[in-house]
């Protein structure tokens, strides 16, 4: 097996962001190392550079095998049916009739941008046929889309494993499929009604429906991997793919904020989504997203300026202490000149501690557009984000916090509380125990980090008081 430099890698890495937009981090370029060193032995290059070489040439031919088979080991297609069943909720319930009862011309259109191996258009399809005597006449176009070629004929198949299907109510499971050995094989009927063909959402012009602009657009779990500069263009090509009042998915962990104000919130069935209105940007919405009891929700917030009201005086006698200098995460990566983070973070803090957390949101998104991997901001946008009843978004940067500082134990003890209003007891239990682990290991007098000066046993003893309220299932 050929042996392949850092300096390899990083060409691979920025080959794939150049074409796709998709950025991989340094635990994805190890898993595209080991893949990649596999690849040019089994293809008889003679080394990487030669390998490159052709890389380099395909981009100026059609005919792109191996640039392909580098996508397709780049992207992730771990999905499944019905991923997220609110959106699918809103899409029967209340989206659906609005665009019937609305529009002039009896012609539906969808397309599902980035659809990977196919679930995401196919419950759309399900959707739609469940609703057939609303769509009675009306023309429906489903298109579904996608950068890797290999996830688009497995699409195409439409053949499934147990996994994929882990969401799938059992009488759709019954009426839409046929079991194939372990697989599962989707109607023909279901099949038929969407159309698959490549797509590279860095390229323009987008795709565009035989009958016009696109009435609803699912993009979920996709932008998620661009740079904030290539998110700000994606979401303004799809803005433009929509047609006048069209209706746009995103997914649980990705948000507008900062990227556009051509659209509205609307919140509906539990989930909230976007919508596409020139005449009235988001900013300028009175009402904020809010969740309901179908979804993650908070009666109150909790940031990591006001934990006290979480804990009992009856039970906890550690006194609060002093917030400790020196909390803050070194700023990593090599920043542009003349940007000042630090007088944005403070600005951000100043407008926060004043309630106004939009504002705060905003300095602290552009920090972050900045200087990505700084673990400090992504919490501090968290919290914020968790006063605006954006708890997705909120849950989004507290994994991020984790991901670039996996010691911040604050971000998991905020996580294992808004999991805890949303009632959902594994994931609360999980994030608390390991919150606990790591506290276990620290001097009992250490202030924690983000705590605003509670003790490693003072947050040791909520966590254990946290955990009698979920027993072991």
């Amino acid at each position: 097996m050929i042996e392949l430099s850092n300096a390899d890698i990083r060409s691979l890495q920025k080959l794939i962001h150049n074409i796709s937009g998709i950025y991989l981090n340094q635990r994805q370029c190890e898993r595209l190392k080991q893949h990649i060193s596999t690849y040019i032995s089994s293809n008889n290059f003679k080394n990487f550079q030669q390998y490159y070489r052709i890389l380099k040439t395909e981009e100026k031919h059609d005919e792109q095998i191996h640039t392909r088979e580098l996508l397709s080991f780049a992207t992730n297609n771990e999905t499944y049916f019905f991923r997220n069943t609110a959106h699918f909720d809103a899409l029967a319930n209340v989206i659906l009739p609005e665009l019937v009862r609305r529009k002039t011309n009896p012609n539906l259109r969808i397309w599902s941008a980035g659809c990977s191996i196919g679930p995401e258009p196919y419950s759309i399809a399900i959707t739609m046929s469940q609703n057939a005597p609303l769509l009675k006449n009306w023309n429906l176009e489903i298109l579904a889309t996608d950068i890797d070629y290999q996830s688009l004929n497995q699409a195409k198949d439409g053949l499934y494993n147990k996994r994929s299907l882990q969401n799938t109510p059992e009488h759709l499971l019954h009426k839409y499929f046929q079991q194939i050995g372990s697989g599962y094989q989707i109607d023909n009927e279901i099949k038929n009604l969407v159309n698959f063909t490549y797509s590279n959402l860095q390229q323009t012009p987008y795709p565009r429906s035989k009958f016009g602009q696109w009435d609803i657009i699912f993009c979920r779990n996709v932008i998620i991997y661009f740079s904030e500069e290539q998110k700000r263009k994606v979401i303004k090509h799809l803005h433009r793919s929509l047609a006048s009042g069209g209706y746009l998915f995103l997914g649980h962990s990705e948000s507008m904020l900062g990227l556009s104000d051509s659209f509205m919130v609307t919140n509906c069935a539990g989930t909230h989504l976007y919508q596409k209105n020139d005449a009235s940007p988001i900013h300028q919405q009175t009402t904020k997203p809010k969740q309901t009891e179908a979804k993650i929700r908070s009666t109150k917030s909790y940031g990591a300026h006001n934990w006290p009201e979480t804990l009992n005086s009856s039970d906890l006698t550690m006194d609060r202490k002093e917030t400790r200098e020196g909390d803050k995460q070194p700023i990593s990566g090599n920043l542009p000149p003349n940007i000042d983070i630090e007088n944005l973070i403070a600005k951000g803090k100043l407008f926060a501690d004043k309630g106004e957390y939009q504002s705060a949101a905003n300095h602290y998104q552009k920090v972050i557009d900045i200087d990505y991997h700084n673990a400090e901001v992504h919490f501090l946008l968290a919290s914020v984000l968790e006063q605006l009843d954006s708890l997705d978004e909120a849950i989004y940067e507290y994994k991020q916090t984790i991901s670039f500082d996996p010691t911040c134990i604050m971000a998991r003890l905020n996580l294992g509380r808004i999991y805890s209003s949303a009632g959902d007891r594994e994931k609360a239990r999980e994030e608390y125990k390991i919150a606990l682990s790591k506290l276990q290991v620290l001097p009992p007098t250490y202030d924690v980090q983000y705590s605003g000066g509670f003790s490693a046993e003072l947050l040791t003893k909520l966590c254990y008081k946290k955990l009698e309220q979920f027993p072991t299932m």
